[in-house]
């Protein structure tokens, strides 16, 4: 039996197995705008067991589940998130960022995955040394970092606070 290969460059890039097409067809369904579709209320509550909190909640994309996440940081317009260079929101996700956020980024890079390092972190939330007037409303971390091939940044990297530069800034 071959394996099946899950490809974390994008929430569209791995298409689903004839097992999941399966348990898709066969899947309880209902309103969840209402709470009634079973199948998400399982999933967003095992989501949240998973995660150790109180609820989760199940979106559609990606790219909705940063601008959420996004939003739930910074209100109003013109505020400058930190991250990566490669990071999909600030490539991919850039426009809809700045119209629907008013959300700008300063990135750059210091690991071949694409990884968000304590130095990298430490820079990119310095001032501004020639004009001192940028402030970093939040630091964006990407967990698995598409445009490299969907490389998954190491749990220890931020799992345990007040171990690293990069876990004390958060």
């Amino acid at each position: 039996m071959a394996l099946y290969r899950v490809d974390l460059r994008s929430d569209t890039v791995t298409t689903p197995s004839p097992a999941m097409r399966r348990a898709m067809a066969d899947a309880e369904v209902g309103d969840d705008w209402f709470g009634d579709d079973p199948t998400v209320n399982r999933l967003q509550e095992r989501a949240a067991e998973l995660v150790g909190m109180d609820a989760g909640l199940f979106v559609a994309t990606g790219t909705m589940a940063n601008q959420i996440g996004l939003r739930l940081h910074i209100t109003g317009q013109g505020h400058m998130v930190a991250c990566e260079q490669s990071a999909h929101v600030a490539t991919t996700e850039v426009m809809t960022s700045a119209s629907l956020a008013g959300i700008s980024y300063r990135t750059g890079t210091d690991h071949p995955h694409g990884y968000m390092t304590d130095a990298l972190a430490e820079e990119l939330l310095a001032p501004d040394a020639y004009y001192d007037v940028e402030v970093i409303d939040l630091l964006s971390v990407e967990n698995t970092v598409g445009a490299r091939g969907g490389t998954i940044l190491p749990t220890p990297s931020v799992s345990k606070p007040g171990t690293t530069a990069l876990t004390r800034i958060l």
